[in-house]
């Protein structure tokens, strides 16, 4: 770690948060042009989208982290060995990349205080089949998937109208379907107890966020000579 920090903190932009958005934006802009047909080029714009979209969350922009995935919707599309994909077709080939989506932009809408949006955006990886089975959830998937999770968690408690719980029988039905009950199911199983404890007037949204949230960064150059701060 000290020779990490001495490297570092020798080449100070090395990763300087504005020199990475500088290079993720040119990439994106270069990828994602209209006028560019190189498939390299434009794997690169559309996977520097979905990397840019991870960090605007880092730092706690979360309207950017949205804004960055918006040439995934665009017409955008692929043309590579015969194939034609669309943006949002090519980020699916690669499911850490697929997560890592979902995962921020969730966060994101949480933050934004769009529930009903990261229910969704969640709730749609969360009901995957390899998740379901546990064929996915492996080393740092399964920890990915037990965020998410505890990220609903919180969501269908401050939303409960996303699961039919306290809504009318005639919007229940299609609130309800923001989520599949075997998902339902694992958030009650993995945290019941907590969701209790918070209705009977204790806490537990601190400790289910600090659990769930990723580990944010400042944007400032920290100071390499003070490791402990």
């Amino acid at each position: 770690i000290v020779e990490n920090l001495t490297v570092v903190s020798q080449n100070r932009d090395a990763w300087a948060v504005e020199s990475v958005l500088y290079y993720l934006h040119r990439l994106i802009a270069i990828g994602t042009s209209p006028t560019c047909t190189v498939p390299a080029y434009q794997y690169l714009g559309i996977f520097a989208s979905v990397t840019l979209s991870r960090l605007e969350c880092l730092v706690g922009d979360y309207t950017g982290c949205l804004h960055a995935l918006e040439p995934l919707s665009t017409t955008l599309h692929v043309q590579d060995e015969g194939k034609t994909l669309s943006a949002n077709q090519v980020v699916t080939t690669v499911f850490a990349a697929r997560v890592s989506q979902a995962y921020h932009a969730g966060v994101s809408y949480l933050m934004l205080r769009r529930y009903k949006d990261a229910i969704r955006t969640l709730g749609e990886i969360c009901s995957l089949h390899g998740f379901k089975t546990g064929q996915l959830r492996k080393d740092q998937m399964g920890k990915m998937y037990d965020r998410m999770i505890a990220l609903l968690a919180i969501l269908t408690h401050i939303c409960p109208g996303a699961t039919g719980r306290g809504s009318s029988s005639s919007s229940s039905s299609s609130s309800s379907s923001l989520l599949e009950d075997s998902v339902l199911r694992t958030i009650r199983d993995k945290h019941g107890s907590t969701l209790s404890k918070i209705d009977a007037g204790e806490e537990g949204y601190e400790d289910l966020f600090m659990y769930a949230c990723p580990k944010f960064v400042l944007s400032a150059i920290p100071d390499y000579s003070k490791p402990s701060s």
